[in-house]
């Protein structure tokens, strides 16, 4: 089996400095990639977060930009030297009954998930057109499974998944492969805030979902970082879910089928 190692590797993480995308940054300079980290926030302002990042050995770099601006993404690729591979990991969710929709909700989130993703590959295409690479997105796992409250995040996710389909067929000749990862419910941002407000919360989570328990920012990092390695080069146009088997429903609180 070819060993999960990025050495050499130069990759560029969008939306970097959240709970995953922080975890995705620190699994590529672990395994030897150099990074490029890619926030919303000014580089002053970001300076405190980006301390963790520190002293890993492979390079690490900082650009602002808004995933949402073509121009942006672009700018900010064209800062790294030697580039090989980009996850598209900027996101947002917000929770609204469908009624309560607004058109602000829906483009807030399909112009960030969706259009940051159109963006982010674009740029990573053009980049990586003259000498192949790798191209992740995160996704989820209601990209495919309609959840209540969530219209315009399934949608972005559900498009998602097949602007990646899409581009891993037109850019296959190119030598770059286009693969996205589909987390389920991970104990990040409004997930951990619910689990540590809401033991009960926590509890149904162990219950019904396979594996038992929320999963780790850091176990959707291993996900990519096998998709960015060499162990992936016969993949391309894959969801690979990363949801402890939530997607399968488990609803019984046991085995007793009660």
């Amino acid at each position: 089996m070819t060993d999960l190692r990025l050495d050499g590797q130069s990759i560029a993480i969008t939306g970097a400095l959240g709970d995953i995308g922080s975890a995705i940054a620190h699994e590529v300079l672990r395994l030897g990639a150099d990074a490029m980290i890619i926030d919303l926030a000014a580089e002053a302002d970001a300076q405190g977060l980006l301390e963790p990042f520190r002293g890993h050995g492979p390079e690490v770099r900082y650009a602002q930009a808004d995933v949402r601006d073509l121009a942006q993404v672009e700018a900010a690729l064209a800062a790294v030297p030697n580039l090989t591979g980009v996850v598209g990991n900027a996101g947002i969710g917000i929770m609204a009954p469908f009624l309560d929709m607004t058109p602000r909700i829906w483009s807030d989130q399909i112009d960030t998930n969706l259009t940051g993703c159109f963006n982010t590959g674009l740029a990573a295409a053009r980049r990586l057109a003259g000498k192949g690479g790798s191209v992740v997105f995160t996704s989820s796992w209601i990209g495919s499974v309609p959840w209540p409250g969530m219209a315009a995040y399934c949608a972005s996710k559900g498009g998602l998944e097949m602007l990646m389909k899409v581009m891993a067929r037109d850019l296959a000749d190119l030598g770059i492969r286009v693969n996205a990862v589909a987390p389920g419910i991970v104990n990040a941002g409004a997930a951990r805030k619910v689990a540590e407000e809401n033991p009960e919360f926590a509890a149904v989570m162990g219950q019904v979902i396979p594996l038992g328990g929320l999963g780790a920012p850091e176990q959707v990092a291993h996900a990519v970082a096998f998709l960015m390695s060499d162990a992936s080069t016969y993949m391309t146009g894959s969801v690979l879910t990363v949801d402890g088997g939530c997607s399968l429903f488990k609803y019984e609180a046991d085995d007793s089928g009660t």
